[in-house]
């Protein structure tokens, strides 16, 4: 593995750019490839097997043409749809996501007795499939139903709640624990860059036309 590769940062959108500003905060001197997927956004409005094969071909690109060592799928309906595939399809490169869970087990921890709400952007996700996700529980520490809107934490599940945080409560953010997890990977294989100036950026879409904020 080449240290000096960059990280892969893949989202439908440029709501992802939050997962990048908390990656290259962690590791300040890595460089990031971010492809926002403009042609397909919303993934919440195709159809599951139409994102899972999308967000696995997006994963190899990210490996095969940028020679990412780590690919982040900064989005959460990337990752509900696709996270499997991009592992399997990104030829032995650890691909990490957006999970639910630990976002919500880590505000449930935080808020102690209290409540917690998920938050999502409009849009964002299919909202009887993220249902469905909490309701199977693969933690059983997480909070069960809907919170009122006045719960004591947010849980900010998607791209788009985490580039918009609550000002008036505490929260626990998607992109932080992504970004972190990525974070632990590249320290775990010992891939850390060496290099000395501060990480750089190189905004991919495939919509060309339209332009990063």
């Amino acid at each position: 593995m080449n240290a000096e590769a960059p990280i892969g940062i893949l989202a439908a959108d440029w709501a992802g750019l939050a997962v990048a500003d908390a990656v290259q905060r962690s590791l300040p001197h890595e460089d990031v490839v971010y492809l926002a997927d403009q042609a397909w956004a919303p993934y919440a409005g195709r159809p599951g097997a139409v994102v899972r094969d999308r967000v696995g071909r997006m994963a190899a690109d990210l490996v095969e043409q940028h020679a990412c060592k780590v690919v982040v799928l900064a989005s959460l309906q990337a990752t509900l749809d696709g996270l499997e595939a991009a592992r399997a399809r990104a030829g032995g490169v650890p691909v990490v996501g957006m999970e639910p869970g630990p976002a919500l087990a880590r505000a449930a921890a935080l808020a102690g007795t209290g409540t917690v709400r998920a938050v999502v952007g409009h849009g964002c996700v299919r909202g009887a499939q993220l249902r469905n996700e909490l309701k199977r529980g693969r933690d059983r520490s997480l909070p069960a139903g809907i919170a009122p809107l006045d719960a004591d934490v947010a849980a900010l599940l998607c791209a788009h709640a985490c580039a918009d945080p609550p000002l008036d409560r505490p929260y626990v953010s998607g992109a932080d624990l992504a970004a972190a997890s990525a974070a632990a990977t590249v320290r775990g294989m010992g891939g850390v860059a060496r290099r000395r100036r501060r990480g750089r950026r190189v905004m991919v879409s495939s919509a060309p036309a339209t332009i990063a904020r």
